[in-house]
């Protein structure tokens, strides 16, 4: 056997004393732009089929040129048993390739702008700068050649809100028409917009001899076109990030549009159009990209943000002409015995009649989004394939359906209105170039965006609120001003309100707490207070203090009686003030006085 397959560890370090012993097929799916999978077929009397556990990886390998080459690599996931009367019990292995490591981890809040090279966060980032931010979030021991294919000139200005690592990159090859594919181990390769030729013809038929002896030369033993079922527009209203009239449109974009491409605006809002096609048969659409938003308040970074919306609306209006519909074909392939990797150019040739009847005429360079790879006892082999005109998945129906409810519910928070003017003044409001630096703004009664400084301010250098300020001392600095002398206002409110009816012990806590030496919040004080009677004109109430080691430790407690408060020490129950005997020289009221604070030290939770 030409091949073999090792278990490692998430460190890729082999485990076990060698590979497993016998794997009679291994089955290699590799995708543009997303993770592929790998199926592993193992006897289950395997002496080594106990190394295979969930989250290991398994390793395909072979001998190229009398060095070791990793064919491909799986994240087990999935482990089924099968077999039939006469057959041994087999081991069914599964699971993503490397790449669906990077769906383990989350980006946070990344805004992608020229501020992660020292730039302005006004300017968008170039597209290396980007994936640099993107991939410093991946796990431990990935890397992205960005050199190979590059380096690009795209930019990019890009919002994003806990995407993980493979959505992000997918999000940005979506936004300025690149791809990205695994390479070799833990290695994404930035393809940027090239579309290396494979040399590879895939055909219908030909001389058998002259195929063998051509090992770029493949036969087709089976077509089927995958019909993209997402919608045909001419033009195309964007919206970005924000609500109402503080959302992002294509009025800001200060890009020129590509040839054969306009900028325009309506009264259903901006757009982007295909020229010829819009005259000819005009279909409208609407896009929502929620994650392109402006997120500095300058004018320049509204412009970034608009020209990227731009730029991703080009994108998607371009593979959605109806005069150059997409077209996705599976092919089932015998005879490839060189390597083709997504991303790659395959020429295909297929013609077919039934008939009279043409049923495929097809001679075209199209670009590999998916190939199957099969190790068996004959060797390895490229077996199945699937190529578009463009590099871009097709739309199932499903997906259309959901893309549409995506975009009608950011529509629906924020309906797209166009702005009534495009006055510097109307420019000025909505970036906030007029406000005083550290405002907070808000609406204020005639609808315009307005501030209150000295009330309402925001410290970004030290991260602090100030209310009634604008020199906050602490993260969160409530100050108030009047001519009193002698009264007391009301600084912090807080209220806990029900829908139904407030009984006995309903109320408010609040909790202080501070991490420990391994960084886990924990408590350490607490006040709670609770109705003890909640009938509204005769209300009492109770308020506890805790402190805190693994549990609660009720310290004091007050409460009222309704005529008079109440107080206890150490979880006991709350008292009214205590009368004592009066003070006496003699033994006997002396040894009563005594006994008498006893009993109210007891009462208290002072003594036992």
């Amino acid at each position: 056997m030409g091949y073999w397959v090792d278990v490692l560890d998430t460190s890729l370090a082999p485990l076990g004393p060698g590979p497993l012993a016998t794997v009679p097929r291994v089955q290699i799916v590799r995708r543009l732009d997303r993770a592929g999978q790998m199926q592993v077929r193992v006897p289950a009397i395997d002496p080594r089929s106990a190394l295979i556990q969930q989250k290991r990886i398994l390793s395909a390998k072979t001998l190229r040129g009398g060095a070791v080459a990793t064919v491909g690599s799986c994240i087990i996931d999935g482990i089924s048993v099968s077999a039939d009367a006469a057959d041994a019990p087999m081991l069914d292995v599964s699971g993503p390739d490397l790449l669906g490591e990077l769906s383990n981890r989350l980006v946070g809040s990344l805004t992608l702008s020229a501020a992660l090279s020292g730039g302005s966060a006004s300017n968008p980032a170039t597209i290396g700068a980007a994936l640099t931010a993107i991939m410093a979030l991946a796990p431990a021991g990935w890397t992205i050649d960005t050199a190979t294919f590059g380096p690009g000139t795209s930019t990019i200005y890009l919002e994003l809100q806990n995407e993980t690592v493979l959505a992000a990159l997918a999000k940005v090859a979506a936004g300025v028409g690149e791809h990205f594919r695994l390479g070799v181990g833990r290695q994404v390769v930035w393809l940027y917009a090239a579309q290396p030729d494979s040399g590879v013809r895939a055909v219908m038929r030909g001389e058998g001899a002259a195929l063998r002896a051509n090992p770029h030369v493949c036969v087709v033993t089976r077509l089927e076109e995958q019909r993209d079922s997402s919608d045909a527009v001419t033009r195309i209203y964007a919206r970005g990030g924000g609500n109402e009239k503080a959302a992002l449109t294509l009025q800001w974009a200060t890009d020129t549009p590509p040839a054969g491409y306009t900028r325009g605006s309506d009264s259903l809002g901006y757009f982007l159009k295909h020229d010829a096609s819009d005259t000819a048969n005009r279909i409208d659409g609407m896009r929502a990209f929620k994650e392109i938003a402006v997120s500095a308040g300058t004018s320049g970074a509204r412009a970034a943000a608009a020209n990227t919306l731009q730029q991703a609306t080009y994108q998607e209006l371009a593979q959605h002409l109806p005069t150059a519909p997409v077209k996705t074909y599976s092919l089932a392939v015998v005879g490839l015995d060189v390597e083709i990797r997504p991303g790659d150019l395959l020429r295909l040739i297929y013609r077919k009649m039934v008939g009279s009847y043409q049923a495929a005429n097809i001679d075209a360079a199209l670009v590999v989004l998916e190939t199957t790879d099969e190790l068996t006892a004959n060797g390895a082999r490229t077996i199945g394939m699937t190529v578009g005109t463009v590099g871009r998945w097709p739309q199932t129906d499903t997906e259309t359906l959901v893309s549409a409810l995506n975009t009608v519910q950011n529509l629906d928070r924020h309906l797209q209105k166009v702005p009534e003017a495009t006055t510097a003044d109307t420019a000025a409001a909505i970036t906030g170039s007029s406000l005083t630096l550290g405002s907070v703004p808000f609406i204020g009664a005639s609808g315009a965006l307005i501030e209150d400084n000295s009330n309402l301010f925001w410290d970004d250098t030290n991260n602090r609120l100030g209310v009634g300020t604008s020199a906050p001392a602490s993260p969160i600095d409530i100050n108030v001003l009047d001519a009193g002398t002698t009264t007391q206002v009301v600084t912090l409110l807080g209220r806990h309100r029900s829908t139904g009816a407030p009984g006995v012990g309903f109320g408010s806590t609040w909790r202080f707490q501070a991490e420990t030496d391994n960084h886990t919040n924990a408590n350490q004080f607490g006040i709670t207070t609770t109705w003890q009677t909640a009938t509204n004109g005769s209300q009492k109430a109770r308020v506890q203090g805790f402190v805190y080691d693994t549990a609660a430790r009720e310290f004091i407690r007050g409460e009222a009686s309704g005529t008079a408060p109440m107080i206890g020490f150490l979880g006991a129950a709350a008292i009214a003030r205590t009368a004592l005997p009066a003070a006496a020289t003699d033994a006997a009221t002396t040894q009563t006085l005594a006994n008498a604070i006893r009993t109210m030290l007891i009462n208290l939770g002072l003594a036992s």
